[in-house]
């Protein structure tokens, strides 16, 4: 086995994790309203790091007055935040299980499409958000979402229960016994003519 496979385990773990983790922070942001509580993207209010202009301290952005509470932008900006976070360890998961000479072909392939889907998944949400979250939008990023996290749930079950490709045995040459007889040597190691009984001298 090779010495990949427990980092591979691993990363696939964290993955899921913190993919699970972004999941529950953007239902509690949408139960919150606070889908455009952070207008502009990748940036918040034109910030990386709060405070942010909110009602409670007067802000305003583009000089029309914010409508939105400190907590709800800290909301949308904490699940922005995860979704930064979580490239670190799916990149990472793509990367070794790509190099993995003797994993399946499923093993080193998933991790690349969960990739591909989350800079999908991250440019339909600045889509939604600068589009003003139409309905349309909203959809193909839940279902985006899902595929995401059955990619890497079924990578990382690959990692723990499947993870290298099985060996194929070489059978041994039968030797002519009787046409169309196989030989259990190819099966056992013995041929029909192991099992005959030593023939007496004299």
């Amino acid at each position: 086995m090779e010495q990949r496979i427990p980092l591979l385990r691993r990363l696939g773990l964290l993955s899921v994790g913190l993919t699970i983790l972004l999941m529950v922070l953007g239902a509690w942001v949408k139960a919150n309203g606070a889908g455009l509580s952070c207008p502009d993207w990748p940036a918040c209010y034109g910030k990386l790091l709060p405070p942010f202009p909110s009602y409670e301290n007067g802000g305003t952005w583009h000089g029309q007055p914010v409508l939105y509470s400190q907590a709800q932008e800290l909301y949308e900006w904490g699940h922005r935040a995860v979704v930064s976070l979580l490239f670190v360890p799916l990149a990472a998961f793509a990367l070794v299980a790509a190099f993995g000479k003797t994993l399946r072909p499923a093993l080193r392939w998933l991790p690349l499409a969960a990739l591909g889907l989350y800079f999908f998944q991250a440019f339909l949400g600045a889509v939604t958000v600068l589009t003003g979250n139409p309905p349309w939008a909203t959809t193909f990023h839940l279902a985006t979402a899902v595929a995401f996290l059955t990619t890497q749930l079924v990578a990382t079950c690959a990692a723990y229960f499947a993870p290298t490709a099985p060996t194929r045995l070489e059978p041994t040459t039968p030797t002519a016994a009787a046409p169309g007889l196989v030989q259990p040597r190819a099966f056992t190691g013995y041929t029909w003519a192991d099992s005959r009984p030593p023939e007496k001298n004299g």
